[in-house]
């Protein structure tokens, strides 16, 4: 003998299903559609934020890790020295054990304001890994300490025990203009 089904029950749980998914593509979208990845952070914040994360960047890209250690967090370095920070990373560099960030380009910034890290970019990290270039997903963490902005490294994201993920974010987003607006120096992801 079947089961009594209850067929109403059966159309709310699948209209449900269908509300979230509507719900979530037009959220997934609305970000791809938004000018300023950065619009989460307040306004007297924002325009610092983006230009020190800048500076982090380039500092990272060209491999400058002492002026890089000056834009990292407290609880990034936990103690570690500048001279420290400098040694390990050029011994890890020359080791090939470091994926070469060519380039960082934020496209969704969520703001805490005094969470565990008050802002998190995500976006798409132009890499080369050793012969190859390629675009993967990473993000960024910024805290407020001493009164400015302070970062964590931008970091690859993957699973834990996995490949890192290729970037989510169409590169035909207008944010990558947006962020590099004022930066002549680096070349926007997909070209060479």
């Amino acid at each position: 003998m079947r089961p009594k089904v209850n067929k109403s029950r059966v159309q709310q749980c699948v209209l449900g299903n269908v509300l979230l998914a509507v719900l979530l593509c037009a959220t997934v979208s609305g970000q791809a559609d938004n000018k300023d990845p950065f619009s989460a952070v307040p306004a007297p914040l924002r325009t610092r934020l983006v230009e020190r994360l800048k500076l982090l960047v380039e500092y990272q890209r060209s491999q400058q890790w002492e002026k890089e250690y000056d834009l990292l967090s407290i609880l990034v370095t936990q103690g570690e020295s500048k001279a420290d920070h400098f040694k390990r990373l050029q011994r890890s560099s020359a080791e090939g054990f470091d994926t070469e960030l060519i380039d960082f380009v934020p496209k969704s910034v969520t703001y805490q304001g005094g969470g565990p890290s008050d802002v998190v970019a995500f976006g798409c990290a132009k890499v080369r890994q050793k012969t190859n270039v390629v675009e993967l997903y990473a993000s960024v963490e910024a805290y407020r300490e001493r009164e400015d902005w302070y970062f964590s490294p931008v970091g690859i994201i993957s699973p834990i025990g996995g490949q890192p993920e290729p970037c989510p974010y169409s590169n035909k987003d207008r944010s990558y203009r947006l962020f590099r607006a004022s930066t002549q120096s680096l070349k926007p992801i997909g070209t060479q």
